[in-house]
Formats: structure tokens, C-alpha cells, sequence
């Protein structure tokens, strides 16, 4: 095969053209790439400063939310705590009942105070205050009185008052005052 020098010239020609042809095919490609890469940055940097405000407005409510779950924690421990002692006023009333059907007297009311959350030298706890009217026979008080402070049950309950009118009737009424305490666990 015998090329001449004119074949020779436009075969090299044509080399030069397609390789002029895929130059410029490839930087046609490298510029679109680099406008659409363009328009992508601006895009971005424009939506920056939205979601940068919206991110310390995220942060400002995270904040907000952690507030909330400390006061809800709080609130909680309180809500225990009452619970707590709302089911000990529930067994001190019935154990009470108990002592005075034994004793032959009859309660005529028991009032429970609100549970008072108190801390001291480091631990908590919580108090309740128990005010409780019965009616009956001088002598069953007296035993009433005696058994109430036995009982292993009112282990961890004072006696604040204790006043009993018409001791010479035959029907005299007592008026107690107790005071429960119960351990707050951390």
C-alpha cells in the first residue's frame, strides 16, 4: 500500500480535524459542567443564610426543649413524690381504721394535708400532715393512743397534737395531728 503524499496530507488532516473536533467536544462539555456547577454554588450561598438562621432557630428550640424536660423532670419527682405519700395517707387511713374499729372508737373525719418536699443535710424527703377526728369511750382512746404509737406501721409518723374533750361523757372525741415522713430517692 502506497500512499501518496496528498493521502498522506489529508489523512493527517483529518487526524488533526477529529482530534480539533473532540477538543472541542470536551471543553464544550467542561464549560457546561462548570456553569451547572456555578448555578449549583450560587444556589447554594443564597439558601446559606436561610439555613443559617434556621439553624439557630433550631438550636434556640433545642435549648427550649431542654428547658422543658428539666422542668417536666422536676414536675415529675414532685408528682412522685405526692403520689408516694398520697398512697401511704391511703394505708396510714386504713391502718388507722384498722387501730380504731379495733379500739372500739369511730373516725369521724381524716383530713391529708398537701406532701411538702424537704431537704436536710443532704437528703430529701417529703412530709404529710394527717389531722383525724374519732369519737369514743375515754378508756378506748387511751388504748387507741398506746397502740398508735406501737404499731410498726406509723414507724415513720409523728404525733404533732393530740386533744381529747368530754372525758367524764360517755362519749368523748379525740383530735389527732401526724405527720408522715418518706424518703425521696434520688
Amino acid at each position: 500500500m502506497n500512499f501518496t503524499r496528498m493521502t498522506l496530507l489529508w489523512l493527517g488532516l483529518l487526524l488533526v480535524a477529529l482530534a480539533a473536533f473532540g477538543l472541542a467536544n470536551l471543553y464544550d462539555n467542561r464549560l457546561t459542567e462548570r456553569d451547572s456547577l456555578s448555578r449549583s454554588v450560587d444556589i447554594a450561598q443564597s439558601s446559606l443564610p436561610n439555613l443559617v438562621s434556621k439553624l439557630a432557630a433550631l438550636k434556640e428550640q433545642a435549648l427550649q426543649v431542654a428547658e422543658q424536660k428539666v422542668q417536666a423532670s422536676d414536675k415529675l419527682k414532685l408528682a412522685a413524690a405526692a403520689f408516694s405519700l398520697d398512697l401511704e395517707s391511703i394505708e396510714y387511713g386504713e391502718a388507722l381504721f384498722s387501730l380504731a374499729t379495733g379500739n372500739n372508737l369511730q373516725i369521724k373525719t381524716i383530713t391529708a394535708g398537701n406532701p411538702t418536699p424537704r431537704a436536710e443535710d443532704g437528703i430529701s424527703y417529703a412530709t404529710a400532715s394527717y389531722a383525724v377526728s374519732m369519737n369514743g369511750k375515754a378508756d378506748d382512746i387511751s388504748k387507741f393512743l398506746q397502740a398508735l404509737v406501737a404499731d410498726i406501721r406509723f414507724s415513720s409518723v409523728s404525733v404533732g397534737s393530740v386533744s381529747v374533750t368530754a372525758l367524764d361523757k360517755a362519749e368523748s372525741t379525740l383530735q389527732i395531728t401526724l405527720t408522715s415522713y418518706g424518703y425521696e430517692a434520688k
